[in-house]
């Protein structure tokens, strides 16, 4: 069984690693070859070189930190009134008419769009940022929160309500951690939106962050280093998947005992 496990571990790693190599193979040989401007389409053995120089002589270090917290900050307000919302939702019809088409109109509507409404808001810097990071992924937490809610055995909520549990009670101590596996479900899909959107409001919004040197780079016409901030910037995004991924499995395997 344990050697078996590990074949299968293999495989999926050569998979994936095949999926990643064949990728850029071709956009090597389209760039030596000339089949594409090298000069906006630089090879990736000049950009991955570029992207280690970038971080190991620290001029990328400030604007992953300041990436980072926002993300982070963005993420938390995301979770928090995503699970708030998808309450409210969960034991309101009324409430759940008025706010499900709004969130779903969010949803639906492209993030880049909301950058002009925040910069007005909150002027140039961080707030319009992180406001635009919670824009793009708040609905998926939302809406996945309210229909794990939805889903939760009548019994016990009956229990809950003999034992006196109502209201706020209701959702802390029966509601949320019997949803908990949608919820991470949600908050897994929210992650890319909240990352993609921190990076479109630092292109718009902010002057310092990945997303502004992405910027900067680009109106340069510096394309090595700005296909090197492309590269931290997936490394950040499939980091964040896998680890949300291991916890999501973690929750699925808790909630089939």
């Amino acid at each position: 069984m344990i050697r078996q496990h590990h074949l299968q571990f293999g495989q999926d790693t050569l998979i994936r690693v095949l999926g990643l190599a064949t990728p850029l193979a071709f956009w090597e040989w389209a760039s030596q070859t000339e089949r594409v401007n090298s000069v906006f389409l630089p090879p990736p053995s000049d950009v991955i070189p570029t992207a280690l120089d970038l971080l190991f002589t620290g001029t990328l270090n400030e604007h992953i930190n300041v990436t980072l917290q926002q993300v982070g900050v963005s993420l938390a307000g995301t979770i928090l009134v995503g699970v708030v919302l998808g309450v409210v939702i969960s034991r309101s019809k009324l409430i759940a008419q008025l706010a499900e088409p709004l969130v779903y109109a969010i949803i639906a509507a492209p993030n880049i769009a909301f950058v002009g409404i925040f910069i007005a808001l909150f002027g140039l810097g961080s707030e319009a940022v992180i406001a635009q990071g919670f824009v793009g992924g708040f609905p998926y937490v939302a809406i996945n929160a309210a229909t794990g809610m939805r889903q939760v055995d009548s019994t016990l909520v009956r229990v809950g309500q003999v034992f006196g549990a109502t209201g706020w009670k209701m959702a802390l101590k029966i509601l949320i951690p019997s949803a908990i596996p949608p919820i991470v479900a949600g908050i897994r899909l929210a992650i890319p939106r909240v990352v993609n959107g921190v990076i479109a409001g630092q292109l718009f919004a902010g002057a310092v962050g990945l997303g502004y040197q992405l910027a900067f780079y680009g109106n340069y016409l510096d394309t090595k280093e700005m296909y090197g901030v492309v590269v931290w910037l997936a490394v950040l995004g499939v980091t964040a998947n896998f680890a949300f991924s291991a916890v999501e499995s973690r929750f699925a395997s808790w909630q089939d005992r």
